[in-house]
């Protein structure tokens, strides 16, 4: 059971920084000294970037064969 409420909760959370983050984003950047054209730079960069890499790591998932999950989970585990 505490499985269940570590794998509802560990995204929930992670879901509600990256939001909170992402909407104050220019007033975190404003408090640390920097100008607003850091924050239209970045956010110009990381929205061109994103698309990219998800494109590419979608057309490398149809490539490349991971094998199965319980094999992952062994090769880590050591």
């Amino acid at each position: 059971m505490p499985g269940f409420w570590v794998f509802g909760l560990a995204p929930s959370f992670y879901g509600s920084v990256t939001a909170g983050t992402s909407l104050f984003d220019e007033s975190l950047l404003a408090a640390r000294g920097f100008d607003r054209s850091v924050f239209y730079t970045s956010t110009s960069v990381t929205s061109s970037i994103g698309p990219a890499v998800n494109l590419g790591a979608g057309w490398l998932a149809t490539k490349v064969r991971l094998g199965s999950p319980r094999l992952w989970c062994s090769r880590t585990s050591r």
